[in-house]
Formats: C-alpha cells, structure tokens, sequence
C-alpha cells in the first residue's frame, strides 16, 4: 500500500518539474532574465501549489498512478500542475513590479529595473512563463477532457487577474472598499484556482469545487489584505500601496480605519470557515490544516 505523499515530497517534486520547465541559456538575454527571475535571492513560498496539493488530497488520494482511479492523482501529475502554478503566478510579476515601481523582489532588482534586462524584457519573460504553465499541464496523464477544464478554466482566472490590474492602474477617483476588493480578487482568482484545480484532478464534484474556489479566492483576498497592511506598517509617514494613474492607493488599509480592515479580515475568515465545514473531515482535513495555519500565520 502506498504510503501518503508529504508536502515536503510534493514540494520537490513539484520545484524540480519547474527547474525543468524553464528555458536552457543559449545565449539569449531573456533565456537569462528567466533563470535570474525564477532563482530570485529569497525562495517563493509555494503557497499556492501547496494549495492545490492539500485540497486533492483532501478530497482525493495522492499517490500512485493517475489511472488507478477516478479519485486519484499521481504524484508527478500533481507536481507538474503545482509547477504551473507556480510559474503562472511567476509570469504576472515582472509586469507587475514595473507597474508597482518595486524597488526589490525577493531581495532582488526587479527585471524591469535590472541594468541587464529593463522593461522590454521583462514582458518578454512574462510571456516565456505564461508559456510554460500550458506545456507542464500538456506533460500530465490526464485524459484529454481533463487537460481541456484545467487550460478553460486557467483562461477565466487569467482574465479576472487582468481585470483586477485594470483597477490598480485606473481606479475611480472616488474609491470605494467594494472596488478594491474587486481589485483584490486579482490574488484571489489565482488562489481561488489552485484550490479547484485540486479538487479537479481528483475528480471531486462540481459542489466541492466550487467550495474549494470559494476557500481559495477568500484566502487571496487575506493575503493581499495583509500585504497591503504591511506595506503601510513599513513607513507611516505615507499612504503607500499600488497606485493608478489618478495617484489613488488601491488599498483597504489607506481608505478605512483600523476596526473596519478587522472586520473585513472577520468576514473572510468567517466564509473560509463555512466553506471548510461543509469539506469532508472538516477542519482537520489537509485542506483544513493548511488554511487554518494560512490564516494564523496572517494575523
């Protein structure tokens, strides 16, 4: 009998399968910037794999052969979507962090910033990444059906993403905290993803899918919440966070006072708490634990 599949195996399996999914140098400068981008000085949290890994062995089995069963994925087909995943979400950052004006990444210049690379190339690196999320899902055992929903249903998020930098880079004169979250769910959609492709590869049905979307775009919602509470935390002395072309800080923290970004986090919590309760085995399930640390780690 198979033993179960840890998070410190899928995580490496699943790093591997992106170290391998990336471009050798052949003498290019964007073969070059990738490298340097993925290899940044500070690992990644590998939040949003791990998500994904959690929920199929939440509502599946982890481990053996991806035929073996309806309700089951294998460990290389897991890893490969983690690794897409991952680089999904690496492919939204260098034009992210131009259009943000970072300073670092991971304790790094950013690509558009970087003497070697600028702005031209760091689109460029985007677009390779992008690439690389729809060849590892193409390397997975699927059935052809399968490799059909995972592709339809990357392109909806990659459309709410766009959507929620679209706010970011035009916001209302007048920003109302509704728009902002709406603006937040450009994290929430790639969390909302990682969560129901989990469910997906597991053959998990369409309610359970839609529950583990609902905990994972909810879970967005928080990191980017938190984010932009750090953010302020940083220097006081100004309201910092994205702005758009009117000079307006889409951010919860730089528009509401203190006790009313608590009660958006309490919201939240409290609709990831609802979702998990109607998961098999509840809050000590996998998918249960990761949150629920997830959210702890936040406070």
């Amino acid at each position: 009998m198979n033993r179960p599949v840890t998070d410190e195996q899928f995580e490496q399996t699943a790093r591997l399968a992106v170290s391998r999914a990336l471009s050798p140098d052949r003498g290019f400068r964007v073969d070059r910037a990738e490298a340097y981008h993925c290899a940044s000085g500070k690992p990644s949290a590998f939040i949003r794999p791990t998500l994904a890994f959690r929920t199929a062995k939440t509502l599946g089995i982890v481990g053996g052969s991806s035929a073996l069963g309806k309700h089951r994925v294998s460990l290389m087909d897991i890893a490969r979507c983690g690794a897409a995943l991952q680089l999904a979400h690496e492919s939204t950052l260098p034009a992210d962090d131009w259009m943000d004006q970072e300073t670092k990444r991971r304790g790094q210049i950013p690509l558009y910033a970087h003497p070697d690379y600028g702005p031209e190339v760091a689109v460029m690196t985007s677009l390779r990444l992008l690439s690389r999320v729809y060849c590892l899902v193409a390397q997975t055992s699927f059935s052809s059906k399968t490799k059909k929903e995972i592709t339809l249903l990357f392109d909806r998020t990659a459309q709410d993403i766009s959507r929620g930098q679209e706010i970011d880079l035009f916001p209302p004169r007048a920003l109302f905290p509704e728009k902002v979250i709406e603006a937040y769910r450009k994290t929430g959609a790639l969390f909302g993803y990682s969560a129901e492709l989990g469910a997906l590869v597991v053959g998990a049905s369409k309610e359970q899918r839609s529950l583990a979307r609902g905990i994972g775009e909810c879970a967005g919602v928080l990191y980017q919440l938190r984010d932009d509470i750090t953010d302020l935390s940083r220097d006081t002395s100004e309201a910092k966070g994205r702005r758009g072309v009117h000079g307006v800080a889409v951010s919860l923290p730089a528009i509401l006072n203190q006790g009313e970004v608590r009660a958006v986090e309490k919201k939240y919590v409290a609709r990831i708490e609802e979702s998990i309760g109607a998961l098999p085995r509840a809050e000590r399930s996998p998918l249960g634990e990761f949150v629920t640390g997830f959210i702890s780690r936040l406070k």
